[in-house]
């Protein structure tokens, strides 16, 4: 079925443009406080709007951002637990093993983790 030379699905999609182009608007005049009025009456109902906008993986994303004193890579963290044994000119072969080592403590600390019930 047509409309003005335009079938339904065209004007569904414009309605529904326009419509997020009014809430775009209306959120960057009001968003802010509106955020604080939900926060300051209903916690938990703020929480479960973070919860059910913000993907948990920018959640978590956001928890994990690095510090720039943090490693980075595997060979940061390589270099750095090489580094805090003395050795201070590493080849490859002393990172893969420093990361082996690594890999082996964090095993262990989740076996000592499970133990006390935490994971």
């Amino acid at each position: 079925m047509k409309r003005n030379g335009k079938d339904n699905r065209d004007s569904r999609h414009d309605v529904s443009n326009d419509f997020v182009r009014m809430l775009s608007d209306d959120w960057q005049e009001n968003g802010k406080a509106a955020l604080e009025r939900v926060r300051e009456t209903d916690p938990r109902g703020y929480c479960e709007l973070v919860a059910k906008i913000v993907p948990k993986e920018m959640l978590l994303a956001s928890d994990k951002t690095p510090r720039p004193d943090e490693p980075q890579t595997s060979r940061d963290i390589a270099n750095m637990l090489l580094l805090s044994a003395g050795i201070t000119e590493p080849d490859d072969e002393d990172r893969a093993k420093a990361l082996e080592a690594y890999d082996e403590m964090n095993v262990r600390l989740d076996e000592i983790a499970a133990e006390k019930g935490l994971h």
